[in-house]
């Protein structure tokens, strides 16, 4: 199911029975045009519900991937086109109003998620084999390619919060402890100065 909720009481405002299990959804600029992402090998677009319409109306069916299509994002900033994923190891580049392709970009793996920057000149898709590659979208061309293992990247993060929230930590103790030394070296004058109030009243007394 596609399914619209009402965010002021998490209420269902309108939903439709998909064809096929759906794997991810994007929305045009105004909102007007949903698009999801299948497991059938294929995209799908429907007119999103109006407070006028509370119904979906088929549009478009994108077809071309060769393998269940994971993920979808629309292309900014006019976003009449979105970019999509697929375990067929392809990032596609389609036309939301003509539903047809531009241009596919092979990753070389399956596709898992893919992003849009948000003025739509780059795109990346990332894979379960532990690349990211980003795409130059006015020509479809790969840019650069990231690799690594991203649980290593979890882990320098962690790590590097861990140092942090450390040297946070030694700095509250010293801190805490400059506190305390201040306190003694003002208890350590003040009890000087009743000691020498004292003799100094001792002397007196002894005077008279």
């Amino acid at each position: 199911t596609l399914r619209v909720w009402t965010l002021a009481d998490g209420a269902e405002f309108a939903k439709i029975e998909a064809p096929a299990p759906l794997n991810g959804v994007a929305l045009n600029a105004d909102g007007t045009v949903v698009v999801a992402a299948c497991e059938d090998n294929m995209l799908r677009s429907w007119t999103a519900p109006t407070a006028e319409k509370k119904e979906f109306t088929a549009l478009k069916e994108f077809k071309g991937h060769g393998g269940p299509v994971t993920c979808v994002e629309t292309i900014g900033p006019q976003n009449t086109q979105i970019v999509s994923g697929s375990a067929d190891g392809t990032a596609r580049q389609w036309d939301i109003n003509g539903g047809n392709q531009i241009r596919s970009m092979a990753h070389g793996a399956p596709v898992t998620s893919v992003a849009v920057r948000p003025d739509g000149t780059l795109a990346a898709s990332g894979s379960a084999n532990n690349t990211v590659k980003i795409w130059t979208m006015n020509n479809g061309q790969q840019k650069f390619e990231l690799k690594g293992d991203i649980s290593g990247l979890r882990n320098v993060a962690a790590a590097t919060e861990s140092q942090t929230l450390q040297k946070q930590l030694v700095a509250l103790a010293d801190a805490a402890v400059k506190a305390a030394e201040a306190s003694v070296k003002e208890r350590e004058e003040a009890l000087k100065k009743a000691v020498e109030a004292k003799t100094a009243t001792e002397k007196v007394l002894n005077d008279l």
